[in-house]
């Protein structure tokens, strides 16, 4: 696997696509990012931080919010992106677990798209979540901080003639994995 052309590499941020997708759908890329943070030693801050304070550092979002409705033990959670290129903003309704693991401590949390009943469609395009998984942890072999791994597969429901457009220039910027 060769390094990514985002900018500057420093070895913090590691960014591969597959184009071919997943088993659950070939048509859509599937995205694996590595994050690596040396000054963080707790992973709860991480996970704190995707969860709780997203709205207060991603400034791509209008909205990201809980729904109270959702009556499991998983999340329930509703995010309205901002409008790129002149797009109707994207909504996501997913459902998130998360769960530690018992031999190191590691955080994973899982995501997929809810049904649309649990939340009405309104005026937004409805996004969907075919897989998200996340694993955020402490670095080991002596080194400091933690990571942040995740692999990611969505549908944001955009036309053919802009998939043409920005395709080519996101495929200039990643790495062709596996």
């Amino acid at each position: 696997i060769k390094e990514t052309g985002l900018g500057k590499h420093d070895g913090l941020i590691r960014v591969w696509t597959r184009w071919d997708g997943s088993d659950f759908n070939q048509s859509l890329p599937l995205i694996r990012s590595e994050h690596y943070f040396p000054d963080i030693e707790d992973p709860e801050l991480i996970r704190k931080c995707l969860m709780d304070y997203r709205m207060e550092w991603d400034k791509s979002i209008d909205i990201n919010e809980e729904i109270k409705e959702f009556r499991t033990d998983n999340l329930g959670n509703r995010v309205v992106n901002k409008s790129v290129a002149n797009t109707s903003q994207r909504e996501f309704i997913d459902k998130k677990i998360y769960f530690r693991s018992e031999e190191n401590d590691d955080i994973y949390l899982w995501i997929t798209s809810a049904p649309d009943e649990l939340y009405p469609i309104n005026k937004y395009t409805r996004s969907d979540s075919l897989l998200g998984i996340n694993r955020i942890g402490k670095r080991t072999n002596g080194k400091p901080g933690c990571y942040y791994h995740a692999i990611s597969q969505t549908d944001v429901k955009i036309s053919p003639w802009f998939n043409n457009v920005l395709l080519p220039i996101v495929a200039s910027n990643m790495t062709e994995w596996g």
